[in-house]
């Protein structure tokens, strides 16, 4: 991971709540684009220094994280790696996305809970 981003302590996220950001109202964004919306913070634990938010091609971890800093949800795909998670293939377009199929079933097999594609504003 080259580096992370966390929503300020305290905010609450719902459980199974679908997040698309290209179809919802934005309340936390990287970079200062627009002034009303506050910025993530950089998370000083995760990711390496001075390095801004990034997923590689070739593969890459995504965690979420817990107030306490553990990780409650890790997506793993191509040459990615994490303990006890085994990674999705590589996807054969830099453009792809991956969706858990169904979103509420987590078997630490990123190749079989995730499916190529995506549909972004509702949920399997």
């Amino acid at each position: 991971m080259l580096s992370n981003r966390h929503i300020w302590r305290g905010t609450p996220i719902a459980p199974q709540v679908y997040c698309d950001p290209a179809f919802m109202t934005v309340d936390y964004e990287m970079y200062g684009a627009n002034p009303g919306v506050p910025n993530l913070d950089k998370d000083p634990h995760w990711g390496k220094p001075g390095w801004e938010f990034g997923l590689s091609g070739s593969g890459d971890e995504v965690l979420l994280l817990n107030p306490s800093n553990q990780p409650v949800d890790v997506v793993v795909y191509g040459s990615g790696r994490y303990p006890g998670v085994t990674p999705h293939p590589l996807l054969a377009d830099w453009r792809d996305t991956l969706e858990r199929i169904p979103a509420n079933i987590d078997t630490n097999d990123c190749s079989d809970d995730f499916e190529p594609g995506g549909s972004p504003g509702w949920v399997r």
